[in-house]
């Protein structure tokens, strides 16, 4: 939970690829929580970087399938219904 919520914090200071960095670092390090993916998703989704919204959103919503609406909404209209 700290590490999530240092990773909110980190969100409003640092770069987009700052915060993407940090972020996969915690994905591997093994940090499950929605807050992470759905900052991670975000500002990849800032960078344009579509292959990685939409696994990161897939696997987002397979960890949290009762908030999966939080990560669907940075898919495109036609990766919602796959």
């Amino acid at each position: 939970l700290f590490l999530a919520l240092d990773y909110l914090i980190l969100n409003r200071r640092w770069t987009t690829p700052e915060v993407i960095r940090q972020g996969r670092y915690l994905l591997q390090q093994g940090v499950r929580d929605p807050t992470v993916y759905e900052v991670l998703i975000q500002r990849y989704a800032e960078s344009g970087s579509d292959r990685s919204v939409e696994s990161l959103v897939f696997e987002a919503v397979g960890l949290f399938p009762k908030i999966q609406a939080v990560f669907l909404q940075y898919l495109d209209p036609g990766m919602k219904s796959a």
